[in-house]
């Protein structure tokens, strides 16, 4: 009887043991599956907001340029409106100079 008992026991104990296993095994796959999901959603959101931040960078940087060429732009045209400037004062002053030879010539 003694030895039919714990016969019993052990089956039993050993049932037992199985399911648990078997419970503890879903449990490990439940959470892992959730924690797969939540790194996926923060993975998602931390490269959402990358995203957003290097767009800001990326507008900050094109404005930053254009108001540097734009400077530059401004720089050389005016540069190049003192030259243009200087050229046609010096063309009207040799043309001056020249009709003012030949009126002189023509008096003569």
């Amino acid at each position: 009887l003694h030895a039919l008992l714990h016969a019993q026991l052990d089956a039993l104990l050993h049932a037992h043991e199985q399911r648990l296993h078997a419970l503890l095994d879903a449990l490990l796959h439940a959470h892992e599956q959730r924690l797969h999901a939540l790194f996926h959603a923060h993975e998602q959101r931390l490269d959402a907001l990358l995203h957003a931040q290097l767009h800001a960078l990326l507008h900050a940087h094109e404005q930053r340029l254009h108001a540097l060429l734009h400077a530059l732009l401004d720089t050389l045209l005016h540069a190049h409106e003192q030259r243009l400037h200087a050229l046609l004062h010096a063309l009207l002053d040799a043309h001056e100079q020249r009709l003012d030879a030949l009126l002189h010539a023509h008096e003569q």
